[in-house]
């Protein structure tokens, strides 16, 4: 079809000319409903309604993008977990212990309680439903509610395959930051004080010196000093400097936060080690002391690394 060239504000003036010939018509009321205008382009006639103003106006709201842990990552978490704990695991431990390992790695979003499951966390959430496809997907084995979760032989094999990679040290040192050792003024009852960050510079030494062993240390599990990680081993650490060669008091304070941190940040059947690391040694006494209540014992002398048995057994000594 040929349309005759027609110029923009002819045909604007064609409507136009349309619609005040109806008006006149009508003895000049214009209609309020619907109006229409009747156009001219060329030799083809159209008809025009203008749009139709709603009184119901849609209000379009920003909604941040969510961004929770799902897809490879959570798998891989869930995975090794179950792996490490056995094969075969209770609910409550496959959680405790992903919150322990991976809980540096939640974004934000991931602890947002889920709508409409009380106040459980998203990655709580994600995890048990990742736990049901992977039953259907065999990587699991068949099981009634309140059963242990346990990996199928192809659930074992796949997670075998996600744990072993080469960690290197900057993933090993990922969550890994410990404050400045700069000296820094603290205001005290209007006296300034002048104070070294001597803690600050022994746990960075005995993190770093860790991790070329291949353990993982984390410092982002506050209150917490440290968290260490090989493998399948867990050790929570605490970080006590040795004041005017007291000894006591650095034991005391080691092995009352150790027992309070484990009590409440873990649960059975995940528990992990304990070891106290001071900054030179607290004596024999104490170390005999802490390792029958269970602490192994790491101290600082002539620029190297000494420990109790069960830190050296543990390989717990750079």
């Amino acid at each position: 079809m040929i349309l005759d060239a027609v110029q923009p504000g002819n045909q604007a003036a064609a409507c136009g000319s349309a619609a005040a010939a109806r008006s006149a018509r009508s003895g000049g009321a214009t209609a309020t409903s619907s109006p229409t205008a009747t156009c001219r382009v060329g030799s083809v006639s159209y008809t025009r309604s203008p749009a139709r103003r709603s009184s119901n106006t849609v209000k379009v709201r920003d909604t941040p993008l969510v961004v929770e842990t799902s897809g490879a990552p959570l798998q891989r978490w869930l995975l090794t977990t179950v792996r490490d704990l056995g094969g075969s695991a209770p609910r409550r431990a496959v959680h405790a212990r992903v919150e322990l390992v991976f809980g540096g790695d939640f974004t934000p979003d991931d602890s947002v309680p889920r709508r409409g499951r009380g106040k459980e966390q998203a990655w709580r959430n994600n995890l048990d439903s990742l736990y049901d496809r992977l039953k259907k997907n065999g990587l699991f084995l068949t099981a009634q509610a309140g059963d242990p979760w346990r990996l199928s032989s192809r659930g074992m094999a796949e997670a075998n395959r996600l744990a072993a990679f080469e960690i290197k040290e900057s993933v090993l040192l990922a969550n890994f930051k410990p404050k400045s050792s700069d000296e820094y003024l603290a205001r005290l009852q209007g006296v300034v004080l002048k104070k070294q960050r001597l803690h600050e510079t022994l746990l960075a030494s005995y993190g770093t010196a860790l991790a070329n062993d291949g353990w993982a240390a984390s410092t982002v599990v506050h209150p917490r000093d440290l968290e260490l990680r090989r493998k399948s081993d867990v050790w929570l650490a605490e970080v006590k400097v040795v004041y005017n060669g007291n000894g006591t008091e650095a034991a005391r304070a080691a092995l009352a936060q150790l027992l309070e941190y484990r009590y409440f940040f873990y649960a059975p059947p995940l528990t992990p080690g304990m070891v106290a690391v001071f900054s030179e040694a607290v004596g024999l006494t104490h170390t005999r002391l802490l390792e029958s209540l269970g602490v192994a014992s790491v101290w600082r002398a002539s620029n190297c690394w000494h420990g109790s048995h069960t830190a050296l057994t543990a390989g717990l000594v750079p």
